[in-house]
């Protein structure tokens, strides 16, 4: 198995609930096997750009063009864009959930072929200090 591949288990939808409202608020209805995974890929061209700071095409830009194939199979990235949102989801940090749904079956985590792993990079619009031990972020000036 190549490590650098990871699968898009033919998701369905994904949100998060944060302080108890949904993000996103409509579900993607995403269905990889027959080509309908548009909203995914388009969050994360847009991420790309916010990361990035580029307004250019992605394959006018100097950041890594990852075209919707390339999506597909070997970069599933979700990405949810909250900076717009109010600031009480702030205060709901330990209220987190991530639901998933899958148009097939998945195996769980410890599984005999692996199972399924899902990995959350939180990258915030400013600089934080993050203290796991405390379960403490603290923004820095």
């Amino acid at each position: 198995m190549d490590n650098s591949q990871f699968d898009y288990m033919n998701f369905k939808n994904l949100w998060f609930n944060i302080g108890g409202k949904r993000y996103p608020e409509d579900p993607w209805e995403l269905d990889f096997d027959n080509g309908r995974y548009a909203l995914a890929y388009d969050a994360f061209l847009n991420f790309q750009r916010r990361f990035f700071k580029t307004d250019s095409p992605p394959y006018m830009a100097t950041i890594p063009y990852v075209d919707k194939n390339n999506f597909k199979s070997m970069y599933p990235i979700y990405s949810f864009d909250l900076t717009n949102q109010t600031e009480s989801i702030s205060n709901a940090k330990s209220k987190i959930t991530l639901h998933v749904g899958f148009n097939k079956q998945v195996s769980p985590p410890g599984g005999a072929n692996e199972g399924t792993i899902c990995y959350i990079v939180v990258v915030p619009n400013c600089v934080v200090h993050y203290e796991p031990a405390k379960n403490k972020i603290t923004k820095i000036d």
